[in-house]
């Protein structure tokens, strides 16, 4: 018995939806302007932003959700729009000199005598949200001479945010707000190693 034409045609367009996945949704990380005036370190402020180190787990384009201790969900529909430790990277300098008057953070040297006052190197050992509707950045980070030789200091943060809505913007809100509670921390530093480099001239 053959089937008409129409109930054929009617098959085929079925199976070919069927085989569509549902689009991925893109997700950015966002700077976030400080909550009280800029800080001021006296004089201009250059810094060079080492490459930031990330975990192996977050070298993907699916966003990662830490259901336990030691289990991990990739979300193949909600992805980033660009690599995380770039998005990372951008995001923190902008936090950076929203918040340091006259700072400006390199994270490239166009070329090698390039001379800086600071340098910041960023460990990441953890960024990611889990399923108690938390936010979490855990890292080392350093903040040295311009030379990058001598240790000026040294801490290892975490950062824990609460996720205001059961979606994934408001993880990504959660997570940019993290980074900006670093950057706080890092400007803060930042001033302090400057006004004693300023008061060790004048002694």
């Amino acid at each position: 018995m053959q089937l008409p034409i129409i109930k054929i045609i009617g098959m085929l367009l079925a199976l070919s939806a069927c085989s569509v996945s549902p689009k991925s949704t893109l997700y950015l990380l966002k700077p976030i302007e400080p909550t009280q005036a800029k800080l001021t370190a006296q004089q201009p402020v250059s810094i060079y932003l080492q490459p930031v180190t990330f975990p192996d787990y977050l070298d993907r384009p699916q966003m990662v959700l830490r259901k336990d201790a030691v289990t991990l969900a990739r979300q193949e529909f909600h992805r980033w729009g660009e690599p995380l430790n770039m998005s990372f990277e951008r995001v923190f300098k902008e936090n950076i000199q929203m918040r340091l008057a006259s700072a400006t953070v390199l994270s490239k040297k166009t070329f090698s005598t390039m001379a800086f006052d600071y340098q910041l190197a960023l460990e990441v050992i953890r960024f990611d949200t889990n399923a108690q509707q938390q936010a979490i950045l855990q890292l080392h980070w350093t903040l040295l001479n311009g030379l990058g030789d001598k240790l000026l200091f040294a801490s290892t943060e975490t950062m824990t945010v609460p996720i205001a809505a059961d979606n994934f913007h408001a993880r990504v809100e959660a997570q940019s707000e993290a980074i900006a509670i670093l950057a706080d921390k890092v400007a803060i530093q930042i001033v302090r190693a400057r006004m004693d480099k300023i008061a060790n001239k004048i002694k």
